[in-house]
């Protein structure tokens, strides 16, 4: 259901509460009657207007209160309102018409992770679409030919492989299953990640996720991270041993095809 408008809703949510002796008082009878699955954060995210409730939660809401849920200035909207937002025709081509910002903005009101390494992995066109986009925010360096990337060691690790005369693809985007991964580099059956992330146990949880759905989609390829001499060792530590680690002064080595490459054979 769609209220006239934002402050409407959060009336209508704190003026129900006071009919309670508390919001969790409040959220145990809403849980309680009806079949309704109702969480304390869809409540909160409810009352502050930043979701819109279903029907069903409206009218028992209206029951336990005494209302008439037809009094109220309310549209109803088809359960899919939200996919269909900015066109039928975008949606049916690129699976997803959300942009990036869309993505954010969704993300800060829902909780839920919208950042750029989530997007690298979302299950959908549109979502790696988003990702690659020279109008995101995040990439402010520029690389080779003019390339938008999202940091320095990024562009020293692509100048560093353009230089050995090897064959670089910038963010590939690559199918598995229902999810489309998008490592930083590829260089024939190499896939490298670059990061300064120093929140190591949490990225590498991610990048090991994303390496073994490369290794287990084409076999035997080649996992080469790529960060800070300092955080080499602690990365290692986190990683399946298949994964190599390197810093950017040394990585190039790692690479098979850089021993293959004019006058290594």
């Amino acid at each position: 259901m769609k209220f006239v408008s934002r402050t409407l809703q959060r009336w209508f949510f704190d003026e129900t509460k006071q009919q309670f002796k508390n919001w969790s008082n409040f959220y145990d009878e809403l849980s309680k009657n009806g079949h309704a699955r109702v969480s304390f954060r869809q409540l909160r995210r409810w009352r502050l207007g930043q979701a819109l409730p279903t029907l069903t939660v409206v009218e028992l809401i209206c029951h336990l209160t005494g209302r008439d849920p037809k009094k109220l200035a309310l549209t109803l909207r088809s359960p899919n309102w939200g996919q269909r937002q900015g066109g039928l025709t975008k949606a049916a081509k690129y699976e997803c018409n959300l942009t990036l910002s869309d993505r954010i903005r969704g993300g800060r009101m829902t909780g839920k992770s919208q950042s750029i390494s989530h997007l690298r992995t979302i299950g959908s066109i549109g979502g790696s679409n988003s990702a690659k986009s020279h109008g995101n925010p995040h990439r402010q360096v520029f690389g080779p030919d003019g390339i938008r990337m999202f940091n320095d060691m990024e562009r020293e690790v692509m100048m560093r492989i353009i230089r050995e005369g090897l064959e670089v693809i910038y963010e590939p985007v690559i199918k598995v299953g229902l999810r489309r991964l998008i490592p930083d580099f590829q260089v024939g059956s190499t896939y490298i990640e670059c990061t300064c992330d120093s929140q190591v146990r949490v990225k590498a949880r991610r990048l090991g996720e994303k390496f073994r759905l490369l290794r287990g989609c084409f076999g035997s390829v080649k996992c080469l991270l790529v960060t800070l001499p300092k955080l080499v060792p602690r990365y290692t530590s986190y990683l399946e041993p298949h994964v190599e680690v390197a810093t950017v002064q040394d990585f190039i080595e790692r690479i098979p095809e850089f021993w293959c490459g004019p006058g290594r054979i």
